[in-house]
């Protein structure tokens, strides 16, 4: 019994000192940037084209999260970026993560320059997509003992009403226009990792003929 207790606390150290919830992704992202805007100060409009055949130059969304305008754009990026980033690293792992800023940056990118027939680059669209995940991804913990339906459906409709409540203050603003990369960041990002929760919560309860029951007793059946 005592080499059984030993073993599994082994496995729980083990567990809590693995590397993959220390924000590499995030953190390298960050550090790099800095350094080029440190290095070789921001970049202009005119140096990044918005060309619709750049798009098909996969560098092009390799190259353009690390660039930024100036000092300003990137500790505006950095706001939501680090901190979601992080939390999000803690709450999942770093290919996850990975993963949110991948998606959120490649559709920004695609749709500035095919809607808006401009070029764009930086974090900040990267870092409401790690938001809106990390907003799911807090959601789905929140409900781990209701009923599948309620993981599946709560960190949805929190999405939904985060997206509305965004697209009405891109649509009534003047220069709506420039909230585009913002909102499709958090768009993608946010459905990206919905679209985890959900493959991961499929199932739940199916061999528990209590459903949603908690370790209180109780039934949620929601």
């Amino acid at each position: 019994m005592a080499k059984i207790t030993e073993t599994r606390q082994i496995s729980r150290l083990k567990e809590e000192a693995s590397l993959g919830n220390v924000p590499f992704v995030v953190g390298g992202i960050a550090v790099l940037s800095g350094w080029l805007v440190a290095e070789h100060g921001g970049y202009t409009t005119d140096e990044i084209s918005g060309s619709l055949l750049t798009l098909f130059d996969p560098t092009l969304y390799m190259l353009t999260v690390f660039l930024h305008e100036s000092w300003s754009a990137y500790i505006e990026s950095m706001y939501f970026f680090l901190p979601a980033g992080i939390a999000l690293t803690y709450m999942t792992n770093n290919k996850n993560v990975l993963g949110v800023v991948v998606v959120s940056h490649v559709f920004a990118v695609l749709l500035s320059a095919i809607a808006l027939g401009l070029a764009f680059a930086g974090t900040l669209a990267a870092a409401y997509g790690l938001l809106a995940a990390t907003m799911v991804r807090a959601t789905k913990f929140g409900t781990e003992k209701y009923s599948e339906k309620t993981q599946q459906g709560a960190p949805m409709a929190v999405l939904v009403v985060a997206v509305l409540g965004l697209l009405m203050l891109v649509t009534t603003s003047a220069d709506g226009g420039q909230y585009l990369p913002v909102l499709v960041g958090f768009v993608f990002g946010g459905s990206f990792e919905a679209s985890r929760v959900y493959l991961e919560t499929r199932g739940v309860g199916s061999d528990d003929s209590g459903g949603g029951r908690t370790d209180t007793g109780f039934v949620h059946d929601r």
